[in-house]
């Protein structure tokens, strides 16, 4: 907010911070948030690219070069005019359900969201405003901490036959369900027997008087589960539905939020003890979700926070559908498990590192490289058609070969330029950097060639053979010249491609010297006997 520009008579919508909450949140999901990135993701278009070293060189030349770079600028101005017309709708909502100006709401975190909605209802309720906690508060509080979600080790390796459940909102519905809330906490008016008793925890919440926090957060899963009634009876893409779909997630994220709220050191209405209840639940619910489905004969391979993921074995659909109906049955207040989906086949690599095919032949991918931004186009095209061969084809063999042909292809210098390109952010300037990695090192030799180099630039670079560690060797795609440099071959097998599939083929039974060698195959001891 500080550093926020204001306009007198003007409200300043920064499109740039409407993507930032939208990709915290998960809303967004991408490697780079450029402009171009997130135009193209969001409305499916390109605009025209201008290289950052080629500005004032363009400015200088004028002609053609300058026409480019003017249409470039343009180009800037109406993308960012179109995705502020997208998102404008959602956070206009937002705007009216905390009560709060469009310029703040637009800078606001997901938990100040739900503060200020408290704070616009606490009046009609009766409730004191809590101050915010001073200096001292605001330390003890930082280091207090309690046990998280449950996250169950994988059953590492290749699975079919999947089905997935998980938990409706989870921890607002633990909220709703529970009553969990400071003013219930350890109330006189319930005895033992009466009380909800969190499990592991022994706090005890009331269940004769309806707590200020649920009580809101009720109110807003009900009006949402009223409108998602109504968006079926509209027809999609038409302003009606446009409308009430940005109300609902407008009511989804503030209502996701309550529970980060809980357990913010800086939230006026912070409890630990509230904060540490719903997870205690939330365990406890999984928990006793995965003991059933092990009952009734599925395997659970993977569990984490509010889904898991079990092999049907030789249940039917039909058996799955009455699995659900009997856990609901037994769930209280607004709790319910939800089907996700089946899935033909999934990979399972560790803790929240997994990726699954849909039965639309959709990938899932969840913690695996290729989201990364400082991985070149190679490693991440390498993976995807690994995870390809794996999940679509159900051949680890396919993909073990898919490996073997890139490794080849680098050798023999037949690797395109623009795959080997990394790019990294710059988040200082050049001199507060103490451990000078190899995007430093190239925004050095940037620098000194004249380019202007500011934090924040993305810094894009190839690694060269010659001498020197690869920091030393990292040169700036602008300054790369095929005639006298070659790509270090060796640097992309060993730290791009490898690294990047080794985990997916480590559970599948390969080496990593299975892979290098043209000719190698997997070397599992099973392959023995």
């Amino acid at each position: 907010f500080a550093t926020a520009t204001r306009l007198p008579g003007r409200v300043h919508v920064d499109v740039y911070a409407m993507v930032n909450f939208l990709a915290t949140i998960g809303a967004i999901r991408l490697i780079h948030y450029t402009l171009e990135d997130v135009y193209r993701h969001v409305l499916g278009k390109e605009k025209p690219d201008f290289e950052m070293g080629g500005i004032a060189r363009a400015w200088e030349k004028g002609g053609e070069e300058l026409k480019r770079l003017l249409e470039y600028s343009l180009s800037d101005a109406q993308a960012t005019l179109e995705l502020g017309q997208v998102f404008l709708p959602l956070f206009r909502e937002l705007t009216k359900l905390v009560g709060q100006t469009l310029f703040d709401v637009t800078r606001m975190t997901p938990g100040q969201l739900v503060e200020w909605l408290l704070v616009r209802e606490a009046f009609g309720w009766g409730e004191l405003v809590p101050p915010r906690p001073k200096r001292e508060e605001l330390d003890e509080r930082m280091e207090e901490t309690y046990v998280g979600a449950y996250v169950m080790e994988p059953k590492r390796g290749l699975h079919e036959n999947l089905v997935a459940f998980d938990f409706r909102s989870l921890y607002p519905s633990i909220i709703v369900s529970h009553n969990i809330d400071p003013s219930t906490l350890n109330c006189d008016c319930c005895g033992p027997e009466e009380a909800t008793v969190v499990p592991e925890l022994g706090y005890r919440f009331c269940r004769k008087r309806k707590g200020f926090v649920p009580s809101i957060l009720e109110r807003l899963i009900e009006r949402r589960a009223e409108l998602k009634k109504e968006l079926k009876r509209l027809k999609p893409g038409t302003p009606e539905y446009l409308e009430l779909d940005s109300r609902q997630m407008a009511l989804k994220i503030v209502s996701n939020s309550f529970y980060g709220m809980f357990g913010y050191a800086g939230a006026r209405w912070y409890s630990k003890e509230c904060a540490e209840s719903i997870t205690s639940l939330g365990r406890h619910y999984i928990h006793q979700t995965i003991a059933r489905a092990e009952r009734e004969g599925m395997e659970v391979v993977y569990a984490d926070t509010d889904g898991l993921y079990c092999k049907m074995g030789e249940k039917s659909r039909g058996e799955i559908l009455r699995f659900l109906e009997e856990v609901n049955r037994e769930l209280p207040g607004v709790m319910e498990l939800e089907l996700e989906g089946f899935y033909p086949r999934g990979v399972f690599i560790t803790k929240k590192r997994y990726a699954l095919i849909d039965e639309e032949g959709r990938l899932i991918v969840k913690g695996l490289e290729f989201v990364r931004r400082d991985w070149a186009a190679v490693a991440k095209r390498t993976q995807q058609e690994v995870l390809d061969a794996i999940l679509r084809e159900g051949s680890p063999k396919k993909a073990a070969e898919v490996i073997k042909r890139v490794v080849r292809e680098l050798q023999q210098g037949r690797v395109d330029l623009q795959d080997l390109v990394i790019y990294t952010q710059l988040k200082m300037p050049i001199e507060s950097y103490r451990a000078i990695g190899p995007h430093v090192v190239a925004a050095k030799k940037l620098r000194q060639k004249g380019y202007p180099v500011e934090p924040g630039a993305m810094i894009a670079y190839v690694e060269v053979k010659g001498p020197g560690s690869i920091s030393d060797r990292a040169t700036p795609v602008e300054d790369f010249d095929p005639e006298r440099m070659e790509y270090d071959a060796n640097y992309y097998i060993e730290h791009q491609v490898l690294p990047a599939v080794m985990r997916i083929m480590e559970v599948l039974g390969y080496r990593e010297e299975d892979l290098r060698s043209p000719g190698g195959e997997q070397t599992k001891l099973g392959r023995f006997f």
